[in-house]
């Protein structure tokens, strides 16, 4: 692998050539076997007429594969879901140790990273539709029946939206640090300054945070680097340049359409404007859930004990790891591996993932 990225000559300095150079450096300390492909959508499996929309678009993906002794092995398959403005590299930290329990798979989600850039309608409620329709397109072509679903942040809002949807496929739930499940007080709305009143409708419904890094042009990269250093905090200078340097090209390297997709989902304060906790009792009442939250992290693990207790006979597990902020895959990664590993037991009979012939080795 080449030390220096490719060059890029656009107006973000950035490109989808760099952005994969950077996933490759961060997936170098992944020891086990992987491979990586672009999945493309209605490629294999039959589309209806409204997933057409999705037609000519794939979703980048990643999948461990065992070999010599663990061949033969009938591991369950665990999907995982980034959160916003990231892609699947996020979790490079993660890949080694949850392989010795499943076969990972990791996506950018559409609208990111190194993944198609489909359009998004203005609703919610479409815009969430979107999302779980490409998933469940990309899960056919994939040929998976049943898997552990785990998302972070937004991530975990498209994980339970999935499994709402179609509660037959998912054998358990993860959700780190998960966005998007509490109510907005509106007694809270009438409290916030006139400043943050302003900027909360220009990020409503002017424009997105990811479109305005853009405007930065070459200059984006510094500010975006000087925004993130806490989120690296707890890495190595190596690991957190070449982090820092990945989640900015994954933002800037094509149309942000899967970030735009995002802010039509929020509404005031960041709040989902369809929130989840009304919404779990749809929950499969027999799917194991459980949520991971960070100690330090903004998103308040409230949630999840009230999810806990509004499924008081069905598993419904709550974790907060110490020492960990919002993005819990670089803050402690062992320990959320830990939380992930202990679950839940493993079903008797698993489905073993069909890794597709035309699945390619990663470089």
């Amino acid at each position: 692998m080449a030390e220096n990225p490719p060059a890029a000559y656009n107006w973000c300095l950035s490109s989808r050539d760099v952005c994969s150079f950077y996933e490759r450096k961060l997936l170098r300390s992944v020891k086990v076997p992987y491979l990586i492909r672009d999945v493309k959508l209605g490629e294999t499996c039959t589309l209806s007429p409204k997933e057409k929309r999705f037609q000519g678009h794939w979703i980048h993906t990643l999948a461990t594969r065992d070999q010599g002794a663990e061949a033969g092995q009938n591991k369950q398959t665990l999907v995982l879901l980034h959160g916003m403005g990231c892609g699947l590299s996020v979790y490079h930290q993660c890949i080694d140790e949850l392989s010795s329990r499943y076969h990972v798979v990791a996506i950018d989600m559409p609208g990111f990273g190194l993944s198609s850039r489909p359009k998004f309608p203005e609703g919610a409620e479409e815009v969430e539709e979107m999302f779980v329709q490409a998933l469940e397109i990309w899960r056919r072509e994939m040929k998976l029946s049943s898997f552990v679903l785990g998302g972070h942040s937004f991530g975990g809002y498209i994980a339970s939206c999935f499994a709402l949807k179609y509660p037959s496929l998912c054998s358990s739930l993860v959700l780190i640090d998960a966005w998007g499940f509490p109510e907005l007080d509106p007694e809270r709305i009438r409290k916030i300054s006139p400043f943050l009143r302003t900027v909360n409708h220009i990020f409503m419904h002017v424009t997105d945070p990811v479109s305005m890094l853009r405007m930065f042009g070459p200059l984006g990269f510094s500010v975006f680097r000087r925004f993130r250093k806490r989120m690296v905090r707890r890495l190595d200078q190596e690991t957190a340049d070449a982090l820092v340097s990945y989640l900015y090209h994954c933002n800037v390297c094509d149309v942000p359409t899967g970030p735009r997709g995002f802010r039509h989902l929020c509404g005031p304060l960041a709040f989902a404007k369809r929130p989840l906790l009304p919404r779990v009792e749809e929950l499969n009442e027999l799917l194991p859930v459980t949520f991971i939250y960070g100690q330090e992290s903004w998103i308040n693990s409230d949630s999840g004990y009230e999810v806990r207790n509004r499924r008081r006979k069905m598993h419904t597990g709550v974790h907060v790891i110490a020492e960990a902020g919002h993005n819990i895959h670089f803050d402690q990664p062992h320990l959320l591996c830990h939380a992930i590993l202990s679950c839940h037991p493993p079903p008797a009979h698993l489905k073993q993932l069909e890794i597709p012939r035309d699945f390619k080795f990663s470089v």
